[in-house]
């Protein structure tokens, strides 16, 4: 069984795991199992994938590892979506967006 989506715009920052520097983008769909993301810059190269999705309120923020499950790259630019497969978030205090925005 699917695991439930919700539409959500939330602000999102990610990394592949050689990476050092934070990219930015925006949710477009969040699970429980993972997230569909819309990014300006450049979709992730490899995998596991670091993710951190601000939460509207002041909860804090998700934190996960994932896979990648699908790109789309917007008419073969860097820009475009991603989807990631996460096999559990964890809910962390907004701090830990002032150390990677």
């Amino acid at each position: 069984m699917r695991a439930q989506r919700f539409d959500l715009n939330l602000p999102v920052w990610y990394r592949s795991a050689d990476e050092t520097e934070w990219h930015a983008g925006v949710t477009e769909k969040v699970s429980a199992t993972g997230a569909l993301i819309r990014v300006e810059e450049s979709l992730p190269s490899a995998q596991p994938v670091h993710l951190v999705i601000a939460l509207p309120s002041a909860a804090g923020c998700l934190i996960g590892t994932g896979r990648l499950v699908r790109t789309d790259d917007a008419d073969g630019h860097a820009a475009g979506t991603f989807a990631i497969g996460v096999g559990q978030f964890h809910i962390r205090s907004k701090a830990v967006l002032k150390r990677i925005a």
